[in-house]
């Protein structure tokens, strides 16, 4: 059964990869999981699975996603900083979430993301990225919390608020995808431009949660205007033509804070609902698919040609 577990293991890996070592790795596990129990084996086979996935993704220090989300984590550690700040500076005594454990809660996890970020300033932002997750989580179970906590004066199913806790969710699940499989070696020590990196993160966060109400401008607080706010979001994300990794990481860490209710608005009110929405979105992923297979099937046409006389 442990030979049938390590075999689908090492198929996670890259073909090339897992022929060139595939039974050193295999050697390597069985000196690790040797003498230990059922855990310490599932223990190694998770750690060899977690590797095969890195490799095969990219997500090492040496390839460029790994690079793009290493040097994501100080925007994402300020953003979180910011947004939660944000959210609890709009709310009002006279909001119903504002009352009890719920609120200290929020000012709590304020507190968690300075750690994480006075933490990863200080050069450890390995610790901070394991803060940081702490607190997303946090926030996402709070976001639960205040969905579910049904107000009196309104009266809906459960199922509704239910819809709305995911929906509050998914961008801090964005954040979470991001913060855990960045690689440990691109933390170590005092990251690049880490600095102004995070500070931008705040500001960012800051002005796209408590900025409507503070600076006039339908940019921000017209929730007709999302899609522009998301193409200005992901403009630096053109970077990486020119080679320019930290405002694309930047570009990455920003989008996660546009999942909000802005966009659900957009989408149920302009494009006239999730499942229309999701239409849009299949047929745009059948257009690039199909491309690719037509420039694939027109390269492989050319290959194949036979060479014409002059």
């Amino acid at each position: 059964m442990s030979d049938r577990r390590l075999a689908a293991v090492l198929r996670l890996y890259p073909r090339g990869y897992r022929a060139d070592r595939g039974a050193e790795l295999a050697e390597v596990y069985d000196s690790l999981a040797a003498g230990t129990g059922r855990l310490g084996r599932a223990r190694e086979l998770a750690g060899l699975a977690g590797h095969g996935l890195r490799l095969r993704v990219g997500l090492t220090s040496g390839g460029l996603p790994g690079l793009l989300i290493a040097a994501a984590v100080p925007f994402v550690v300020g953003a979180g900083l910011g947004r939660q700040a944000g959210v609890m500076w709009q709310m009002s005594p006279y909001h119903f979430a504002w009352h009890g454990p719920l609120r200290w809660w929020g000012v709590g996890l304020v507190a968690v993301w300075a750690m994480a970020l006075a933490v990863g300033l200080a050069g450890r932002w390995a610790a901070a990225r394991w803060i940081a997750v702490a607190a997303t989580i946090g926030g996402i179970a709070l976001e639960v919390a205040w969905s579910v906590q049904i107000p009196p004066f309104q009266h809906l199913p459960l199922s509704f608020y239910l819809g709305q806790a995911v929906r509050a969710c998914v961008g801090l699940a964005a954040w979470l995808v991001l913060l855990l499989p960045a690689p440990v070696d691109l933390l170590g020590g005092r990251v690049r431009r880490a600095a102004p990196v995070a500070l931008a993160g705040v500001t960012v966060a800051l002005l796209l949660t408590m900025g409507k109400e503070v600076i006039d401008t339908p940019l921000l607080w017209n929730p007709s205007w999302h899609p522009y706010r998301l193409a200005l979001v992901a403009l630096p994300l053109l970077g990486l033509a020119r080679g320019r990794v930290l405002p694309a990481a930047a570009a990455i860490g920003a989008l996660p804070l546009l999942l909000n209710d802005d966009l659900w608005f957009w989408i149920d009110f302009e494009l006239g609902g999730v499942r229309r929405a999701a239409g849009y979105l299949a047929l745009v992923v059948l257009a690039v698919v199909w491309a690719r297979w037509l420039r694939r099937r027109h390269e492989t046409g050319l290959s194949h040609r036979p060479p014409t006389a002059d």
